[in-house]
């Protein structure tokens, strides 16, 4: 047929012309249409996105849920793996709590997906307090003091002209200790570690039992 039709065309051969009769027939897509043809395959796809982040998320909540005497065996990792809850057997069931695991340390948890119970260490409970003083044996009561930190003062101020001065204001038996600045450094002020008795805590904290200037903070004790 196309081998006739060139034939023709050089001999210069006029052909008939086709038309449609029913232009209703004939397929035919819009401008307008294009866009809408666009716009829902977008959807579609944004569709199926949906359903697969809903799916992943239904998995990962059916492994986070843990009946007793289960453990997480492992985390969905990036690849989209399923989680899997497997039970353990009945000895570390009891005595091995859910969730436990061997991390040592928070960043230990985040890389491994691990969790870790901590147990905040306990206070002892102070179960008597001596008031017997008619024995031989004699203990060490415990005096409750206030203690500061303070600085700003004159560099050639010394820790017994510290105890005078607070003494003069109603505050006895001060324990006074110049500071030594670490690492050789050398500053223009003098600072002390001061403390007395509790009971003398309004005057010991009262702006006008200082020197001017002076700045009082409390002394903060490290326990380690």
């Amino acid at each position: 047929m196309m081998s006739l039709v060139y034939a023709l065309d050089e001999c210069s051969v006029s052909l008939p012309t086709y038309v449609s009769a029913d232009l209703s027939c004939v397929p035919s897509v819009s401008p307008r249409e294009v866009y809408v043809f666009a716009l829902a395959t977008t959807v579609a796809s944004l569709s199926e996105q949906l359903n697969n982040v809903r799916k992943r998320l239904e998995k990962a909540e059916a492994a986070v849920t843990v009946k007793p005497g289960e453990f997480l065996s492992s985390c969905r990792d990036a690849t989209g793996s399923d989680t899997v809850a497997k039970p353990a057997d009945e000895h570390s069931s009891r005595t091995t709590p859910p969730l436990a695991s061997a991390a040592q340390s928070w960043a230990d948890t985040a890389m491994t997906g691990e969790w870790k119970l901590v147990q905040p260490p306990k206070k002892r409970t102070v179960r008597a307090q001596g008031v017997n003083n008619a024995g031989v044996v004699k203990a060490v009561p415990w005096k409750k003091i206030v203690a500061a930190f303070v600085s700003r003062m004159d560099a050639e101020t010394k820790p017994d002209d510290m105890i005078q001065h607070l003494a003069s204001f109603g505050i006895p038996d001060v324990v006074c200790c110049k500071i030594t600045p670490k690492d050789g450094k050398n500053f223009k002020t003098a600072a002390f570690f001061v403390s007395c008795d509790e009971k003398h805590k309004d005057l010991f904290y009262n702006d006008s039992s200082w020197p001017e200037g002076a700045e009082v903070r409390d002394w903060v004790f490290r326990t380690n």
